[in-house]
């Protein structure tokens, strides 16, 4: 698993771009390229294997590029490992906010050099130049400030000045944790966090989602640019899956005030239940926004202003399967840009 998580740390913050390419300084420019996969995917390599891909292709995205020549890494020390995980969302700043688990985050690079089973940070400036920093850590000598929670950090998400993120119960105890955490409950849980400083602090609902006793699960947020800018209307959307079910990946939608209330209480989430799109309060009439029947779900979901279409990452049964998608609306119809299956492999040969 320590392997594993190297990896994740290696690739899930890898900022590609092609030489000669003009990059403005702005933290704007970052947030679009950290959260466009159009962007991020612009380089020289040319992966078009599209092996199993369960949409036709896309009408407006030719295809994805991955540049692998050219990346940025943080958060890793060679042979010491680091931190993995690290979703993303754009705050009302315009800086880019993430989070870790199990190390030291961007101060620390490593399994154990300033290490918490939980971490949030900021990224700073533009490729090739880009700097990441420990906000919520190690205190004080690796982050701005103390962590004070267990946990790891699934979907981020931005909204009138608040920054969210879920948060499950695999807390992995270790004498080397600045925050000592109790044994991995089970079933696992999970909860969702909010803070209203930027990540300085951080709330845990007084609430928790069973993972074996709730039917649904988080799986992402749809973000929908810095804090939210370009939302259509005053809900948050976010995918979610059912426990037991492969390759279906639902759609629920929940007002921006009811944010921090318990889904479970009846009104609170809304279940995209068919085309028109149709909405309900009852999950039995949900009905899934994006199938695959090899297993791949939705893992990240960001809106293009610009092409004025949702982008969709994946992930299948594997941890290297990987696929992008698009769609001009939440529920689709979507189509494929790129499916890969084995990102790591290519990595490697490049």
């Amino acid at each position: 698993m320590k392997r594993a998580a190297c990896i994740f740390a290696l690739t899930a913050l890898t900022l590609g771009q092609t030489p000669h390419q003009h990059h403005p300084s702005s933290s704007e420019e970052l947030a679009k390229r950290l959260e466009d996969p159009k962007v991020i995917t612009t380089g020289m390599s040319s992966l078009n294997a599209q092996t199993g891909a369960p949409y036709g292709p896309s009408p407006v995205v030719q295809g994805a590029n991955w540049d692998f020549d050219h990346l940025v890494r943080l958060a890793n020390t060679p042979g010491q490992g680091g931190s993995d995980l690290w979703p993303t969302t754009t705050a009302a700043d315009g800086n880019v906010y993430t989070g870790w688990g199990d190390g030291g985050g961007f101060s620390g690079a490593s399994d154990n050099t300033g290490r918490v089973s939980l971490g949030f940070g900021r990224l700073i400036g533009t490729p090739p130049q880009v700097k990441g920093v420990n906000v919520w850590g190690y205190y004080p000598k690796y982050a701005e400030h103390p962590a004070t929670f267990c946990g790891k950090p699934g979907s981020m998400f931005s909204t009138g000045g608040v920054l969210y993120a879920w948060v499950s119960s695999w807390f992995n105890e270790s004498a080397a944790n600045f925050v000592h955490c109790a044994p991995n409950p089970h079933p696992a849980e999970h909860r969702l966090a909010w803070s209203r400083d930027l990540g300085a602090t951080w709330t845990l609902s007084p609430w928790k989602l069973d993972r074996f006793r709730s039917p649904l699960v988080w799986a992402c947020f749809l973000n929908y640019g810095a804090d939210n800018s370009n939302a259509r209307d005053r809900y948050v959307h976010q995918y979610w899956r059912i426990q037991g079910e492969s390759g279906n990946t639902y759609l629920v939608r929940v007002r921006v005030e009811d944010l921090q209330k318990d889904p479970r209480v009846p009104g609170v989430y809304e279940f995209y239940a068919g085309p028109g799109p149709t909405w309900s309060v009852e999950i039995s009439t949900a009905r899934p926004a994006f199938v695959d029947t090899n297993g791949r779900g939705i893992t990240h979901v960001v809106y293009d202003a610009g092409l004025r279409r949702f982008i969709a990452s994946v992930q299948g049964r594997s941890v290297g399967e990987t696929g992008l998608f698009d769609a001009p609306e939440p529920w689709g119809p979507w189509t494929t840009e790129n499916v890969l299956q084995n990102i790591f492999a290519i990595m490697r040969r490049q």
